[in-house]
């Protein structure tokens, strides 16, 4: 992934020195079965080291991988012992689950079958996890140094949920994790690496938060893209915002989109395809949509990924004192982004609900307390109390935008096809659906209705050539019994 470089790149930071004997140690620390990674300070090199037990002698293979900025091997290093124990694992026939090494298996599932996919850092995660909690659970004696497939059980898939809620995982995302772990076990069956594959439950539905059906009133959306504007590092929540809620996309679409690729403009016709080129359409297909008065202006002109997070940098490394210059670099997570910025909303305007205290132990609010001076006043800052988003998420601008489609009365046919719920239409001709001129017409006139709507509110959501004309909302004072939560 190519990062853009910003226009005065400020010069590299000096790290503290690191010695051999650092960067050996922190090697030696990753294993795979047999396997595990040293540093050979005579080459400035990593290598894979294994014992032979036939030889009675150590083994190692240099990777031809350099030092990193600080101890720990760079991520070449590992993706070469990750292939090297993959190479080395796969047994020559099918395996009985007794015998099967489960790490083994792992390593194999994310280095032949993961390597290729998009989501390919999301299964190495959940893959991670459960790798640390299968040693937490060796070192508890409750399993053999050896894990086989046929040690993964009920008992131990409850126990891994309990472990992953203990950290904060939500139902839901416990259950991806554990789509992975399947998905890996059942691939190796079929890949005649284990004879059979273990059945892995799902999390229990009373764990799970169940539908998140939360929708924002436009007085809150409003407040939040006013908190997102205010500062340059959340500006790409910004955008984010106004493309969901103008398009109806889903949240990964709009994460990913490159508009030199994804952006078509036919005659007067401006269109925005999600599906990203050369992919394939699956049960979450993405669909073509018409770029709508309002949204147009906020892509035109625009090459590149759309979604790039912004921050400015400090003065003193600025070219011109005049010009302020921007680090950018791609982002595919906006989540700790919008939360701050829903916070800022709330905190501005207590009334619309959109925060929540943060409570500590004792069920009091918890507190934020400083420990620099201020430079302007030469004090420190009193303790200020902690607020949390009431709830929402990327996904609830998606919610918003349905929902309002809906009451406008916008044919569910076109509210589905923009969504990316069916397919445009059977046979050969849905591939030329969007070029018809009354294509999601209706769809169109209800977002730019939304717009409308919230002129009222806010002109933070319009842009001309020379830049946004942006009015800030007043403060809204708290009806009378409705505090702030």
């Amino acid at each position: 992934m190519r990062r853009s470089k910003p226009a005065h790149q400020p010069g590299p930071r000096i790290a503290a020195a690191v010695s051999d004997e650092q960067r050996a140690a922190a090697a030696r620390a990753i294993r795979l079965g047999p396997f595990y990674l040293d540093w050979r300070a005579d080459r400035q090199r990593y290598c894979i080291c294994w014992y032979d037990a036939g030889a009675r002698t150590r083994r190692r293979k240099l990777t031809h991988v350099g030092a990193g900025p600080g101890a720990d091997p760079p991520i070449a290093a590992q993706e070469a012992l990750a292939a090297h124990f993959a190479a080395h694992a796969r047994p020559a026939q099918a395996q009985e689950p007794a015998e099967a090494s489960v790490s083994a298996i792992l390593s194999s599932y994310l280095t032949e079958h993961c390597a290729g996919l998009r989501y390919a850092d999301k299964d190495a995660l959940a893959v991670a996890h459960f790798t640390e909690f299968l040693t937490a659970e060796r070192r508890l004696g409750r399993l053999p140094d050896q894990v086989t497939v046929r040690d993964i059980n009920g008992k131990l898939v409850d126990r891994f949920i309990e472990a992953m809620r203990a950290r904060g995982n939500v139902g839901e995302t416990i259950n991806r994790k554990l789509a992975t772990i399947r998905a890996a076990l059942n691939w190796a069956m079929r890949s005649e690496i284990v004879t059979a594959a273990p059945y892995i439950k799902a999390v229990p539905e009373a764990l799970c938060s169940g539908p998140r059906d939360l929708e924002w009133s436009p007085e809150q959306v409003a407040a939040i893209l006013e908190a997102a504007w205010a500062m340059p590092e959340r500006q790409h929540v910004h955008l984010f915002a106004i493309t969901s809620l103008s398009t109806h996309a889903r949240t990964d679409a709009i994460l990913e989109c490159d508009l030199t690729e994804q952006l078509k403009v036919i005659g007067e016709r401006r269109l925005i395809s999600w599906l990203v080129p050369g992919d394939r359409l699956t049960r979450k297909r993405r669909s073509t949509v018409p770029v709508a008065p309002s949204l147009w202006p906020w892509l035109d002109g625009r090459t590149g990924k759309l979604i790039m997070y912004r921050a400015l940098l400090a003065e003193k490394r600025w070219a011109d004192k005049n010009v302020p210059e921007y680090f950018e670099r791609p982002t595919f997570d906006i989540g700790k982004a919008l939360s701050a910025a829903i916070v800022a909303a709330g905190k501005a305007h207590p009334s619309l609900r959109l925060v929540r205290p943060v409570l500590d132990h004792d069920c009091n609010q918890a507190l934020r307390r400083f420990t620099r001076r201020d430079p302007a006043t030469g004090r420190v800052p009193d303790p200020e109390p902690l607020w949390e988003p009431a709830g929402g998420t990327p996904n609830t601008f998606r919610h918003t935008c349905h929902t309002y489609l809906q009451t406008m009365g916008v044919p569910q046919a076109q509210i589905d096809l923009a969504a990316g719920h069916i397919a445009a239409e059977k046979g050969s001709g849905r591939n030329y659906t969007h070029l018809r001129p009354e294509y999601l017409r209706e769809f169109v006139e209800a977002v730019e209705s939304y717009w409308s709507t919230m002129d009222s509110l806010t002109r933070v959501h319009r842009r001309t050539q020379g830049g946004p004309k942006i009015i800030m909302l007043p403060p809204r004072p708290a009806r009378a019994g409705n505090a702030s939560a």
